[in-house]
């Protein structure tokens, strides 16, 4: 855990009623009042606007509650603000948390399990949600959390940059092989100076992006997933896929290298408008609505042989275990998770609703709000796993995500990179307690 020091990244609190104060990792928050809790969530002004109007509208129906509003942006920062809090026994009565993170604070009793109190809901069901997404959030067997909301990863792409390069635009049923040409096609050195303006493909080098080409190959991160021992991606199977990664940068340059994106991320550069295709989960959706100024839609991820795969990133409602108002931290999240609440947060850019009836609603696949096909989302959970789930699988992914960097950049060789993170993750792998 980390110290409760004073400094790090600043978030906004906000009530419901719209009074702000400025807060850190560490701050000491005042003792909430009764029928009062806190609410804290990672994410960017658009999520902020959204949750604003989730708990005003929870507390018109739910006269004499209220909530305030927090939120951290970025995933490392929020994972730090959490960390801060319970170390400074600080915690917010609700916390949205992704599944990768629930194993290590459940084995420490840090949340309440919320299958009972689903089970006595009037409100909702759990064969209201994905069963996919559902699945990762149970720790022995019980559901902790409920579910808020998913994501596998799709190609976004530009369409205009597709039509002014006369390449076709991305089909359904689209393989590696054409998506690597389409990437080759759309990068381009636009003045002529010997240097790449424009990059054909943008992504986030690691185990996320990576996941899905491993499983196309028929491939496996580690061996015995219901309970990880080891990983395996020094495999013939998962080496293949992985030079077949790395290669998009290191051979055809159709990815920035490690330079160009460090001087401007991908996500940045395509939503400048220049970069023809950004893989990335439903998390893009909020920026791009508000700053790419072009037309822009989203396509499924190639498939390889036929097969399909996916990765699932899901976030849940999770409930404090020393929530001073836990009947009404419960009444948030039942709110939050049902029909009405999520119908709030359809639109908002998060990821795909986890309740079946708002992610196949009107108010989500909106056609006329960009992407036109937001269909493609809700058919990319269908092929969606979860990655690994162990109490330090946290800790074993930055050691695998620094070690396929290495690899992408073409700093060290695949078959080597693969083997140490292989050998840097098996100490881990022998103290890890799976749920």
């Amino acid at each position: 855990g980390a110290c409760g020091a004073k400094g790090g990244t600043p978030t906004l609190a906000v009530t419901a009623a719209g009074t702000a104060v400025a807060t850190r990792p560490g701050d000491t928050q005042a003792s909430p009042a009764p029928g009062a809790i806190r609410f804290v969530a990672p994410g960017g002004p658009a999520q902020l606007d959204a949750y604003i109007r989730l708990a005003e509208q929870f507390q018109k129906d739910q006269p004499g509650q209220t909530v305030s509003v927090e939120v951290v942006p970025g995933a490392d920062d929020y994972r730090e603000r959490l960390r801060a809090d319970f170390a400074a026994g600080s915690v917010a009565d609700v916390m949205v948390i992704s599944y990768l993170d629930l194993a290590g604070l459940m084995a420490r009793g840090l949340f309440t399990p919320v299958a009972p109190l689903l089970e006595a809901s009037t409100v909702i069901t759990e064969t209201d949600f994905y069963p996919q997404v559902v699945s990762p959030f149970r720790w022995k067997r019980r559901l902790a959390c409920l579910p808020q909301a998913a994501s596998g990863l799709v190609v976004y792409y530009n369409r205009e940059l597709f039509a002014r390069a006369g390449v076709a635009e991305p089909p359904p049923d689209w393989d590696w092989e054409r998506f690597t040409a389409t990437a080759q096609a759309l990068t381009r050195d636009l003045d002529g100076d010997g240097r790449t303006d424009q990059f054909g493909l943008g992504l986030e080098p690691g185990l996320v992006s990576l996941a899905p080409f491993v499983w196309q190959n028929q491939g496996d991160l580690v061996e015995s997933p219901g309970w990880p021992t080891r990983f395996v991606l020094n495999r013939p199977p998962g080496l293949q896929a992985v030079e077949w990664y790395a290669d998009l940068q290191v051979k055809l340059h159709a990815v920035p290298d490690a330079e160009a994106e460090a001087a401007e991320p991908s996500l940045d550069r395509f939503t400048a408008g220049r970069m023809g295709m950004y893989l990335g989960s439903r998390a893009a959706v909020a920026g791009l609505r508000q700053a790419a100024s072009f037309d822009w839609d989203v396509a499924p991820l190639p498939a390889n042989h036929g097969r399909r795969s996916n990765v699932l990133l899901a976030d849940a409602y999770c409930i404090s275990s020393t929530s001073s108002n836990p009947q009404t931290a419960w009444r948030f999240v039942e709110y939050a998770a049902s029909a009405n609440g999520q119908a709030l947060l359809a639109a908002s850019g998060l990821g795909v609703p986890a309740l079946r009836s708002a992610a196949e609603s009107a108010a989500f696949l909106d056609p006329s709000a960009r992407p036109a096909h937001s269909q493609v989302f809700v058919d990319a959970l269908r092929d969606a796993s979860p990655l690994p789930i162990a109490e330090n699988w946290p800790d074993i992914q930055l050691i695998v995500d620094d070690e396929i960097q290495q690899a992408f950049y073409g700093r060290v060789p695949v078959a080597d990179a693969m083997q140490a993170a292989m050998l840097r993750a098996d100490e881990y792998f022998k103290i890890h307690v799976a749920p």
